[in-house]
């Protein structure tokens, strides 16, 4: 990937973006202007409007801009599931992504509930939308009906800024390992290397106590990026602490969150002087459902 290469193609149904007064456009060129302000440096998208649905040749002209970018940010809708367009970009990062092993490619965002992410036996037979669902994605269906302009949508656009700067820093290293003339070996060191981060997150992840792996699954089971400490803590007690058995306090539940942050399961983040942001990583969700520690 070179410095001219874009660093986000977006992929999208048009129609989403139309009914929505362009808002997805929008959206790009807000989140490309965050990423500026918090690296420095500008950053490329790939917003396609019309050119590449209209080329003679669209199949090649899509193959050649996804083989570009550093990272595919799925919008996912119900017009988004029916479109072409849409799962052929998806497959085309899909199989640079499993030649990066390590990488996280492609980011999702929940733009409008679709029956493909919420009906299990649905996503049986779609292994596009299956693949997608287990993934961690930046939930944007309850932002895309409040003003542009207000502080939750600034925040979670900041928020996703953060994220997405995390996984191109990821990719762009593991991605030049497979982009050299001597790409056997690269690749050889890209898997090592990829192999040995994925054993450090497990090993972090089992050597925890039983409290705090299940802490860790509410996080990731949620499919959010983001998430305020008090509802996680909510969750939690919901799901595995309804007597408070094990966490009395959500005093003593931050700590246990900031112990796992140490240890790089996951990400908190203060927001103004009472508010504590749980973040997940991506790349550590991708190996604790690949190697089965949580289930979708």
């Amino acid at each position: 990937m070179s410095d001219s290469d874009p660093a986000i193609f977006w992929s999208y149904a048009h129609f989403d973006n139309e009914h929505d007064g362009e808002a997805l456009s929008w959206l790009c060129k807000r989140l490309t202007g965050e990423l500026r302000i918090q690296t420095g440096q500008p950053i490329d998208s790939f917003f396609d409007v019309d050119s590449i649905h209209l080329a003679a040749d669209w199949r090649e002209a899509i193959s050649k801009a996804v083989s570009r970018a550093g990272l595919l940010v799925a919008v996912m809708t119900p017009s988004y599931f029916q479109s072409s367009y849409c799962e052929l970009e998806f497959s085309l990062m899909r199989e640079r992504e499993l030649e990066a092993e390590g990488s996280t490619l492609i980011l999702p965002i929940y733009y409008v509930e679709a029956e493909e992410i919420e009906d299990a036996e649905i996503r049986e037979q779609n292994q596009w939308a299956a693949e997608l669902a287990r993934r961690q994605r930046f939930d944007w269906r309850d932002l895309r009906l409040k003003s542009r302009s207000t502080l939750p949508v600034r925040r979670a656009i900041q928020h996703l800024a953060s994220s997405v700067k995390v996984l191109l820093a990821t990719a762009h290293t593991n991605l030049e390992l497979n982009d050299s003339d001597s790409r056997e070996s690269d690749s050889s060191q890209a898997e090592e290397t990829a192999s040995s981060y994925a054993d450090t997150i497990e090993k972090a992840f089992v050597t925890q106590t039983g409290t705090q792996r299940e802490i860790v699954k509410c996080l990731y089971c949620m499919h959010r990026l983001e998430i305020a400490l008090d509802d996680l803590f909510a969750y939690f007690r919901l799901k595995v602490d309804p007597e408070a058995k094990k966490i009395e306090t959500s005093a003593e539940f931050y700590y246990r969150l900031k112990d796992l942050a140490y240890c790089g399961l996951l990400d908190t983040r203060p927001i103004g002087i009472k508010t504590t942001v749980v973040r997940v990583l991506p790349e550590v969700g991708n190996v604790l459902f690949d190697r089965n520690h949580i289930k979708t």
